[in-house]
């Protein structure tokens, strides 16, 4: 019988914990690094507005 490529052995249940917690970490990671993009878009925005009341 095959078995499917995301079939996973009894002795991978350490490297499949592994990659679990490697992929939340990363979730993790790109949260944060959403979060400090929205907020450098604001600054952005709010020079442009100074630039453009300046002149």
């Amino acid at each position: 019988m095959a078995v499917a490529p995301y079939d996973l052995e009894p002795d991978d249940d350490s490297r499949w914990q592994g990659l679990v917690e490697e992929k939340e970490t990363l979730e993790s990671e790109l949260e944060e690094l959403d979060q400090e993009r929205e907020e450098l878009q604001i600054k952005i925005y709010e020079i442009e507005n100074e630039m453009e009341n300046a002149s």
